[in-house]
């Protein structure tokens, strides 16, 4: 069995390091000294696809995927973002035609590559299950793709919020917040309180190797922030989607 990684950066060798015994692994990156084959050969016959790429690449990746991949695959995106004012499971319903899920926790790449326990959520509505994983990622299955992708965006948001406003007891604020936002998009509220939700936003917000949190404090700080923060180009994307300033906190921000 062969299970392909598109993006060679700190979560894509975590995602290598954690792959079992026995399975073939090719990893392509767009810088050839993070990856060892072209995204032909990588993408060829896996099994499993892991995309562990900026979420503004998403579309060039799901390009490759209709030209070199199975159709069988099972892709599982890890992550983080918005693309073209759009949550990621938006453009992969439309586009992607291939059975996929979303991997997202509070998932430290510098803890899981030293073999430390990780929990992640695996949303799919597939059935399909994640099988070439060692066991120190402790993984739950849902359905609720759409909260989960809704999430892994939030919460990097939300943890700028916390660092520019100095006060981790605003988590619950966010969280209460996301649970409304959760609902008015469809997704299920009960994910907020999940690894993807919670546990994800703790973990970004309080981290002091948390690139959100510090953005948010430069913010306070400075008035600016020369960090390229995953929260601070989603909230561009926001911005470009509009109807996001409805809710008190991401106005704050937006």
């Amino acid at each position: 069995m062969k299970a392909a990684i598109v993006g060679g950066g700190e979560i894509g060798q975590a995602i290598k390091y954690l792959i079992q015994e026995g399975i073939d692994i090719s990893l392509f990156d767009i810088h050839p000294k993070r990856g060892d084959s072209s995204v032909a050969e990588c993408l060829s016959d896996a099994a499993y696809i892991f995309v562990c790429t900026p979420s503004r690449a998403i579309r060039e990746v799901i390009a490759h995927i209709h030209t070199y991949a199975r159709k069988d695959a099972l892709v599982v995106i890890l992550s983080k973002g918005m693309a073209d004012g759009k949550f990621l499971f938006e453009i992969l319903d439309a586009e992607l035609q291939r059975a996929y899920g979303f991997l997202y926790g509070p998932m430290i790449a510098e803890d899981m590559l030293q073999g430390k326990n990780a929990e992640a959520v695996f949303a799919t509505t597939s059935r399909r299950e994640i099988k070439v994983l060692k066991r120190s990622l402790q993984i739950q299955n849902s359905v609720d793709v759409r909260g989960v992708s809704i999430m892994g965006v939030l919460k990097n948001v939300y943890a700028i919020y916390i660092g520019f406003t100095n006060d981790e007891r605003n988590i619950q604020h966010a969280l209460r917040e996301a649970a409304v936002i959760l609902k008015d998009m469809g997704g299920d509220t009960a994910t907020v309180m999940g690894p993807s939700g919670a546990g994800d936003l703790i973990a970004t917000a309080t981290s002091i190797h948390s690139k959100n949190r510090q953005y948010g404090i430069d913010m306070r700080k400075t008035g600016s922030s020369s960090l390229d923060a995953e929260g601070a180009l989603a909230l561009a994307e926001m911005k470009t989607r509009g109807g996001m300033d409805r809710y008190p906190i991401l106005k704050s921000l937006l």
